[in-house]
């Protein structure tokens, strides 16, 4: 009986012991059921879990399974109930809460006291911040590799003790050599530039006992062709020999410092050819660097220039000035411009333009400057000359002005009294005109009248004769009857001038009867077709437009008949709003070339300055144009009605 008591007290002892360790435990320890139905929940899952053991207890597992993990449980069932259990399974819980925890589950089965299958315990461990520190390293791990892709940097380990050194992918790459290849350590030797080779099998043999190695080499890839490579490594500690380093592919820095390096040469060979004195100087005025024609022009050496020793070949006078100026552009960053005497290698001082602008990075900080000498010492010397003639010129022109002022006053007298004199000669022009058509008017009448009554005398005086002429014999009937035919054909002659040198019909029935009249006779005596349009609404005008449109159209078609060599003619008289038109146009062989100026208008003539004259005594305008087509007489004038009755013919 007492060992019995001693084996109960220390069973319970035992049962205490283990209550107490799964209470304790930090990971969440929970039995279940074949049925999955929660038996126990100790502390460790009340705090992972967030469900209290009451809570918990008699609830299914799937509590804690997310819903499209809960497969996994079937599964986990199907084990147990095999007999198999899981050991640190990786998988995601959720909690109360709805939190997502990723854990480690191992599950084991429980068994009675025949070794029957009852259920089964788990015990679940939060691994949410390992997996969390190694996603995170995973991440820094891919981003590492790619910002080591982006910059061309591969990595190595080396052990010298066991020989082996290990190559990261993207050195590989670099290298264009397989991992997988156990000879890729040769393949890389193979294509060392010969002249770096020896240089890196010293370093790398020297490394062994520095501990550290760096140097640069040329490397020829099967595809890119010739690179340029960085390599640097240092040990880990004083205790481990291992070797640690990267190695960068250096092509296109070396590429870029080739072409800053050409360009800085082309820059010195541009910069010694120039005529200007060039330099530059840092961000405080520091002068680092000069160009040749500097040293040629001031006869001084790179020592006694450099920094601010420049200031010896200014002028005493300038120098105060130039300083002030120049020590403002500093401070402000704004270019600098202004002319001084700079003295040369022979002791002569000269004038120069100096320029200097700031030189900026990214962000606008000055990092240099930029500066230029120019001579304009024979410019200001120009200057000034042009100075002195500009006032010389001025005083000239001064003196010119007086004389044009008087010359212009002089003119405009001169202008009046040409003015004066051609009113005059208008005006005469004028009465000579009236007074031709008063005089064509007289001849007119006095034709009609004396001569015409003197043929109707010497007609009526043959008439008796060729009566009586029989008895003379058959010659005096022939002449008699001669001498009445001249006498009616001079009679008709007489006639036709009189109406020619002043219709009387023009001033009867008006210019549309008399032009009518004087066309058909025209075209009747010539043989030319003309085609006569006069527009209805034109009335009468006064006496002075009248005579001059008739004697315009008798001057045109009577060129025509002389000289045109045209079958037709056109006569052509409207009203355009407040004037009158008439155009006279031929199809014949237009007027010889000199007499058209060089846009083809007809330059006056006798017969065309009379037309002109008539039209300008009544303020209106001729124009005539001529060409192989034909020629085109054009004319305008106010249309001024007829202020009285007609005057009667005499």
């Amino acid at each position: 009986m007492a060992e019995r008591d001693i084996l109960t007290i220390a069973a319970d002892k035992a049962k205490f012991w283990l209550l107490a360790i799964v209470d304790s435990s930090e990971d969440a320890i929970v039995s279940k059921d074949l049925n999955g139905i929660i038996q126990t929940w100790n502390a460790g899952a009340e705090r992972i879990f967030e469900y209290t053991a009451n809570e918990a207890i008699g609830k299914p597992i799937t509590i804690i399974i997310p819903a499209e993990l809960r497969q996994e449980e079937t599964e986990i069932l199907q084990r147990l109930r095999a007999g198999r259990g899981i050991d640190h399974f990786e998988t995601v819980r959720v909690t109360k809460s709805g939190k997502r925890i990723h854990i480690s589950l191992t599950v084991s089965p429980i068994r009675d006291a025949e070794g029957r299958i009852i259920g089964a315990s788990k015990v679940a461990r939060d691994i949410s911040r390992r997996v969390m520190v190694e996603r995170a390293l995973h991440e820094s791990q891919n981003r590492l590799r790619v910002a080591q892709a982006a910059a061309h940097i591969g990595t190595w380990e080396c052990d010298p003790e066991i020989g082996f050194t290990f190559l990261s992918p993207e050195l590989h790459e670099m290298f264009g050599t397989d991992p997988a290849d156990p000879h890729h350590r040769k393949l890389w030797e193979s294509r060392l530039h010969p002249e770096d080779a020896g240089k890196i099998f010293q370093n790398m043999g020297d490394s062994a006992s520095t501990g550290s190695m760096e140097f640069e080499y040329r490397y020829y890839h099967p595809q890119k062709g010739l690179r340029w490579f960085f390599c640097r490594g240092r040990r880990f500690s004083e205790n481990d020999l291992r070797l640690f380093g990267i190695v960068m592919d250096t092509t296109d820095r070396k590429k870029t410092e080739d072409r800053v390096r050409k360009s800085e040469e082309q820059f010195r060979a541009l910069a010694d050819s120039i005529v200007q004195l060039v330099w530059m100087a840092e961000r405080d005025g520091h002068v680092v660097w000069y160009n040749r024609r500097w040293y040629e022009y001031t006869g001084t050496t790179p020592e006694q220039t450099a920094g601010w020793g420049w200031q010896s070949v200014h002028h005493a006078e300038w120098l105060p000035k130039v300083l002030e100026r120049w020590k403002v552009a500093l401070a402000t960053g704004e270019p600098f411009e202004m002319e001084f005497p700079l003295r040369g290698a022979d002791g002569v001082f000269r004038w120069f333009l100096t320029r200097a602008v700031p030189v900026r990075d990214e962000q606008g900080k000055v990092l240099r400057w930029f500066g230029t000498n120019t001579n304009v010492h024979e410019q200001r010397e120009a200057r000034k000359a042009l100075q002195v003639s500009q006032q010389r010129l001025s005083d000239a022109l001064a003196e010119l002005t007086k004389t044009h002022d008087e010359l212009e006053i002089r003119v405009k007298e001169r202008t009046a009294d040409l003015e004066h004199a051609e009113e005059s000669l208008r005006a005469l022009s004028g009465r000579l005109l009236q007074a031709q058509d008063e005089e064509r008017r007289r001849i007119a009448r006095e034709l009609h009248d004396s001569a015409g009554q003197l043929l109707t005398a010497l007609n009526m005086n043959l008439v008796p004769i060729q009566s009586e002429a029989e008895k003379l014999g058959p010659v005096c009937v022939r002449a008699v009857n001669e001498s009445l035919e001249l006498v009616e054909q001079l009679s008709k002659e007489l006639r036709t001038i009189s109406h020619l040198l002043h219709p009387p019909m023009l001033d009867e029935a008006g210019l549309e009867f008399a032009l009518q009249w004087y066309v058909e006779g025209f075209a009747e005596r010539s043989n030319i077709e003309v085609d006569f349009e006069l527009a209805p609404d034109l009335g009468r005008l006064s006496r002075d437009a009248e005579i001059a449109i008739f004697r315009l159209v008798q001057e045109s078609l009577t060129n025509i008949h002389r000289h045109a060599a045209s079958p037709t003619a056109s006569v052509r008289i409207f009203r355009e709003g407040q004037e009158i038109s008439v155009r006279i146009s031929d199809q014949g062989k237009g007027m010889p070339a000199g007499h058209l100026n060089g846009r083809g208008l007809a330059q006056a003539g006798v017969g065309l300055q009379g037309m002109r004259e008539r039209l300008r005594q009544l303020k209106g305008k001729l124009e005539i144009v001529s060409g192989p087509g034909g020629t085109t007489v054009q004319a305008s004038l106010p249309a001024v009605p007829q202020l009285s009755a007609p005057a009667q013919a005499v």
